[in-house]
């Protein structure tokens, strides 16, 4: 089990995808130092790959971050983005139960492009996230694995539906 991260972690310049599993005890202190690595396009935090009750994506925090996987964090409370991780475009998480302080600051990620759910997905927390996805510049995609995406459904049918301001054109 690791309590905190190896001093040298934080002089890994050129890491640029590390994934986190059973780690147990790795907290905040931790997290500032991932923030940090100035490579770093990839973060999965699989189960109990963190130990903190708030991920913060903090101002500077996470230049380069591209993808971020939140699976099932046991004690993780609130995800928030306050201008860390301005190179998101896909965000990937899972919940066992409800975050209490919620998701907060999407708007904040302008290269977002699409949120995927997975596993035991919480409505309340999916329908938050799916409405700030509905005001935010990028329009990012918001999916659940356990329901077909409306593009997939569309595909799937053989029938394509375009809303347009003269009105619906169906295509076949």
């Amino acid at each position: 089990r690791l309590t905190k991260l190896p001093d040298w972690v934080s002089s890994l310049n050129n890491l640029a995808s590390l994934s986190l599993r059973e780690t147990h005890h790795l907290a905040e202190d931790s997290f500032e130092v991932l923030g940090k690595l100035p490579s770093l396009v990839s973060l999965k935090l699989y189960f109990r790959g963190y130990a903190g009750s708030a991920l913060c994506f903090e101002e500077d925090s996470f230049p380069r971050l591209k993808q971020l996987v939140v699976d099932n964090q046991e004690y993780l409370q609130e995800l928030s983005f306050h201008g860390g991780s301005p190179n998101l475009e896909r965000l990937t998480l899972a919940f066992s139960r409800v975050p209490r302080g919620g998701i907060n600051g999407i708007e904040n990620l302008l290269c977002l492009r699409e949120v995927e759910f997975f596993s035991h997905i919480i409505d309340s927390t999916f329908n938050e996230v799916f409405e700030a996805a509905k005001i935010h510049p990028n329009r990012p995609k918001v999916t659940r694995d356990d329901q077909p995406s409306t593009e997939a459904a569309q595909a799937s049918s053989g029938l394509h539906l375009v809303l347009s301001s003269s009105g619906p054109i169906l295509c076949l």
